[in-house]
């Protein structure tokens, strides 16, 4: 198309970031699928690198739409996170999801229901901070590409009802979890008001009471918390 045209002659510079943006415009108001838009930007010289043609694919899984509440979404969102702190060593402040419960936290219009401490009523999580797991077979944020489409929903929250725990994704208040290389690799999450032991995280993974192994982990009981609409 004549976007495309115009686009891919600035190219050259960032070639495979540009080209990725181009495609992914494309599918957005061009309405093709990823294959098509990685073709029509090949022909004019573009080459997304493996990284941005496997965010192509979330794109198009999210309807071409960045969807805090999409499963996909949330479990790329945990992997790319747990590379960084594996290549670095350590995780950027900036890294995580900002704190929900921050007095200057800014409300997620697809944020949902609530997660809150038990005894102080502080807030905790949203529930788009809520990873989903299959009941008893397992769950890893770096294999979020093979996980079942939307019609296995349903199934996921019956199996969790019967969980004692949920798995968030990584958040600023949770203390301990940015340290990497001679770092902490598991440590126990505390309120951070209250300070009552309400979870523990493990980035090499904790099996949930259902017998799902989640890796890596970032575990809230459910006992000492209250869901409000999650």
């Amino acid at each position: 198309s004549a976007d495309a045209n115009v686009v891919a002659v600035h190219c050259h510079a960032g070639e495979s970031r540009s080209a990725a943006i181009v495609a992914a415009y494309l599918m957005r108001f061009g309405n093709l699928d990823v294959e098509q838009a990685m073709a029509s930007v090949e022909s004019r010289g573009g080459a997304p690198n493996e990284g941005f043609q496997a965010q192509l694919s979330l794109w198009a899984q999210m309807g071409c739409r960045v969807s805090t509440a999409n499963e996909a979404y949330k479990l790329w969102s945990v992997a790319k996170i747990a590379r960084e702190r594996d290549e670095r060593g350590y995780l950027e402040s900036t890294s995580v999801m900002r704190d929900p419960g921050a007095a200057d936290a800014v409300d997620d219009p697809e944020g949902g229901g609530w997660l809150a401490c038990r005894k102080c009523r502080r807030r905790l999580a949203r529930s788009t901070h809520v990873l989903r797991h299959e009941h008893g077979e397992g769950i890893d944020a770096f294999s979020w590409k093979t996980r079942r489409k939307e019609g296995a929903q349903g199934a996921n929250t019956a199996g969790m009802r019967q969980c004692s725990s949920m798995f968030l994704t990584p958040l600023s208040w949770m203390k301990g979890i940015e340290d990497g290389d001679g770092g902490e690799t598991r440590g126990k999450l505390c309120c951070p008001q209250c300070e009552t032991k309400i979870g523990a995280f493990d980035w090499a993974g904790i099996q949930c009471s259902c017998g799902a192994w989640v890796s890596p982990a970032f575990q809230i009981q459910r006992a000492k918390t209250d869901a409000f609409g999650v």
